[in-house]
């Protein structure tokens, strides 16, 4: 298993938004609306008790729920190649995830984040969509950069 680092961190980062965006890409040429189990993982996740957010249980349950969304997004298109490449990412990205939600304030900005892209996609909005998760990404990116730089400080404090 690799260490838990910025350049893997980039690395998950870059080979998720390519194949999603792909994904979206593929969903627009096949004209491919029927998107309600996108919906409905985002209508799940709206209704988990968010006032429990520090019980563990509720944040796996989350990211759990927040990792459909993605893996749902590229089923949906209908693409089993890019659905497998996307599967070979998911021990990685979750390491990332579960240390994203558990930190204050990330759940209610992820779940805004993600009915704006299922918004864009239910009109069609097929690039719209894409930059709201390429924003989605790149928020959540940073954020575990920041992170990540933090604990190797901790762990590497300069001489």
């Amino acid at each position: 298993m690799a260490e838990l680092s910025i350049e893997d961190l980039n690395e998950v980062y870059e080979a998720r938004e390519a194949i999603e965006c792909s994904a979206i890409d593929i969903l627009k040429t096949k004209k491919i609306r029927d998107i309600s189990s996108i919906a409905s993982i985002v209508h799940n996740v709206s209704d988990l008790p968010f006032q429990r957010l520090n019980d563990s249980q509720v944040l796996l349950v989350f990211r759990e729920k927040i990792t459909d969304f993605h893996v749902k997004l590229v089923e949906v298109a209908g693409n089993s190649r890019l659905t497998r490449f996307y599967q070979s990412l998911y021990f990685n990205l979750a390491r990332y995830q579960y240390m994203y939600v558990s930190l204050p304030g990330t759940l209610g900005h992820s779940l805004e984040d993600h009915k704006k892209v299922l918004e864009s996609l239910e009109a069609g909005d097929y690039e719209n969509a894409k930059e709201f998760l390429k924003k989605h990404f790149n928020y959540s990116f940073n954020f575990q950069k920041g992170i990540l730089e933090e604990k190797l400080k901790k762990t590497n404090p300069p001489v």
